[in-house]
């Protein structure tokens, strides 16, 4: 049968093909396999014919998965999906557990196409979650440095408190020391005053008081 895109492969291709690509396809055009798996009727899908010795023949085998799950799950990974079956021709027996999946670059004879077959980018994440992340993440900064702010405001008053009981304490001592002070100038004028009365007449150079005063003959 000759299916489109049939054809030498192109040099630079095959190093842009998928190994899980390349060995499926492979698989499919080995005789020997087709109890197994095969193209379908029109080249353009290929059949599992029979899932549990699929399973254990080929995935276990030539594939780093061992179970139909996992291998549908590779397939989705590369856009393949699953079709109705287009086998009708009784080559399969009444216990067969036929699956039948569908590429538009992959199918007989198409192997220059299979560098076309690439593997799907990780789904973005929920936009909505992320926005619910961003928010409460947002909302625990702006909590945390309100409580920054808080402890700093607290320090300050703390600090200010203790700035004025000591301005407090030091108005207190120079009020004492001005008291003391005065305290002392008055003593001291006292002194003076009480020994003033005693002290020397600088124009005569005698005591004011105190002196015998010389009898007359």
């Amino acid at each position: 049968m000759s299916m489109p895109g049939a054809g030498s492969i192109r040099p630079w291709s095959r190093a842009k093909e998928s190994e899980f690509v390349r060995n499926l396809f492979r698989i499919l055009d080995d005789p020997s396999q087709r109890d197994l798996v095969r193209w379908g009727q029109e080249g353009d899908t290929f059949i599992v014919v029979e899932g549990e010795r699929f399973n254990k023949c080929i995935l276990q085998k030539h594939f780093r998965h061992s179970n139909m799950s996992s291998f549908v799950r590779q397939l989705n990974k590369y856009s393949f999906y699953k079709v109705a079956s287009s086998l009708n021709d009784g080559s399969l027996s009444s216990g067969s557990t036929m699956s039948e999946f569908k590429h538009p670059h992959f199918r007989l004879g198409g192997e220059g196409e299979l560098y076309k077959i690439c593997r799907k980018a990780p789904a973005p994440k929920h936009p909505r979650a992320m926005d619910s992340f961003t928010q409460s993440q947002g909302i625990s900064i702006i909590s945390e440095n309100l409580t920054a702010t808080q402890d700093q405001i607290r320090n300050i008053e703390r600090t200010h408190a203790n700035e004025a009981r000591t301005n407090k304490l030091l108005v207190e001592e120079v009020l004492a020391l001005q008291k003391m002070l005065k305290a002392q100038t008055e003593a001291q004028h006292e002194i003076l005053n009480y020994l003033s009365p005693f002290t020397y007449d600088g124009r005569h150079n005698n005591p004011r008081r105190g002196t015998r005063r010389k009898l007359q003959p």
